[in-house]
């Protein structure tokens, strides 16, 4: 039989109900409250599989997928090759997802079809799927930035009965992100990695010694607003009004932090709620330059927070202004918030334990892994799987590796905010934290 079996069904269940739906620590850590074209060869006439599916009559007994993942057409044929081939043990003691010869991995016939259609680097959305349950049906397999949306609106199926006893989805690394994708009782998504959020910042308006002694690793929040203060009279003193160094524009138009608001997201504490709050209140941060624009947008931004994800688009927009810091400390505990990505069946589907399968193989498997980071540009989406190789490769990019190589550091520590676990209380969480300390300046801006 052609099945492949996934996570201890006991290390699912055994799970404390201390845990919150968005977070993956207990306690104190927890996520905080605020008051088609086909893409591989044609199936050959003497293969045969033996499927099993939810309904068991006149159901195609050949595995016939589609997929929606940030992927292009010949890497989805290239990674159900690699399946096909570690299932039935043909891949080679030697061979790896990293050496593997794609001419070789080209002629592979594999005994199932799956189609793709690509999707954003972070999945799609609610809208998106609505349109395809509109236009034809929903794939089988998707990326999703909405996991709670598309759960509620029935567009996917619990997954324990099809991945309960994989060794993939079981070791102690993957442990707090399937459980981040549990909804009530039951899994609904394959983590297929994060994102983190970050300060961007314009190398143009920072003084030498700031980004070269800018040691994330001691820095508290108190710290970092006492370097914004004196990046403030810094740039006062280089930029603005009255410095043969400034321009009109640079002088109408600096903003020195946009999104600082974001850093309560990590410490909602009276002082550094004080903080950000007075920060808005001096002109420090802003969410608007002075033409009512986005600062980023209009390349008037100092610093800004933005997400791991949007490193490669800013830095096209920016090209070789941009350096990345990690956020700061809450009170020297470090304990990041990063955005997990969901990978899920469709409900409508007809293979789900092959499509479960297949995206715990695209998740977990260090072969599948190694040959994705050959094969496409992941930048900013990591992977939740600590193999040393992979991580190696991700950590020798020259453009990010070095950001790479600060992340990986505190995977151990990763909760996972309610962001696309549960997008709706996520937007109204931020939304009133920004109404906190923002309002004020929008109301002036709108007078």
């Amino acid at each position: 039989m052609y099945k492949i079996k996934y996570i201890s069904l006991i290390l699912l269940i055994n799970l404390t109900a201390a845990f919150l739906l968005g977070g993956c620590k207990t306690s104190d850590d927890t996520f905080p409250t605020f008051t088609i074209n086909p893409t591989v060869d044609d199936l050959s006439s003497s293969s045969s599989i033996d499927e099993e599916t939810d309904d068991t009559s006149s159901v195609e007994s050949v595995p016939h997928i589609v997929v929606s993942l940030p992927y292009s057409d010949t890497t989805i044929s290239y990674l159900g090759k690699l399946f096909y081939l570690k299932q039935s043990d043909n891949l080679g003691s030697n061979t790896t997802g990293a050496s593997i010869n794609l001419e070789y991995l080209e002629g592979v016939n594999a005994p199932f079809i799956i189609d793709s259609l690509l999707s954003s680097p972070t999945g799609s959305n609610l809208n998106t799927i609505k349109n395809w349950s509109d236009n034809g049906g929903v794939p089988d397999l998707f990326l999703t930035n909405d996991l709670k949306g598309v759960y509620e609106n029935g567009y996917i199926c619990p997954l324990d009965q099809y991945v309960f006893d994989n060794d993939l989805l079981s070791s102690v690394n993957t442990f707090d992100s399937v459980y981040s994708c549990r909804i009530g009782d039951a899994l609904f998504g394959i983590p297929y990695g994060f994102s983190y959020d970050l300060i961007f910042a314009n190398i143009d308006y920072l003084p030498r010694d700031f980004i070269e002694n800018y040691d994330i690793t001691s820095k508290s929040y108190v710290n970092v607003f006492s370097d914004v203060s004196t990046l403030n009279s810094f740039i006062i003193d280089n930029f603005l009004s009255g410095n043969e160094n400034s321009s009109e524009s640079e002088t109408n138009q600096l903003v020195i932090f946009r999104g600082a608001y974001q850093l309560l997201l990590n410490d909602y504490s009276t002082e550094t709620y004080d903080f950000v709050k007075s920060w808005y209140d001096n002109d420090f941060a802003s969410e608007y330059d002075t033409n009512n624009s986005d600062p980023v947008v209009s390349r008037s931004a100092v610093m800004w927070i933005g997400n791991s994800s949007e490193m490669d688009f800013w830095s096209d927009y920016y090209p070789e202004k941009l350096c990345f810091f990690r956020l700061p400390s809450v009170n020297g505990n470090y304990y990041p918030y990063a955005t997990l990505y969901p990978m899920c069946v469709s409900s409508e589907s007809q293979f789900k334990s092959f499509a479960s399968d297949f995206a715990s193989f695209i998740a977990f498997d260090e072969d599948a892994l190694l040959l994705i980071n050959r094969l496409e540009n992941n930048n900013g989406i990591y992977p939740m799987a600590d193999y040393y190789s992979v991580w190696n490769n991700i950590t020798s990019d020259s453009d990010f590796g070095n950001i790479a190589r600060s992340i990986q550091q505190l995977t151990g520590d990763i909760v996972f905010s309610n962001n696309v676990i549960d997008n709706a209380s996520y937007k109204d969480l931020l939304l009133e934290i920004r109404e906190s300390v923002v309002i004020e300046e929008e109301e002036n801006e709108q007078e």
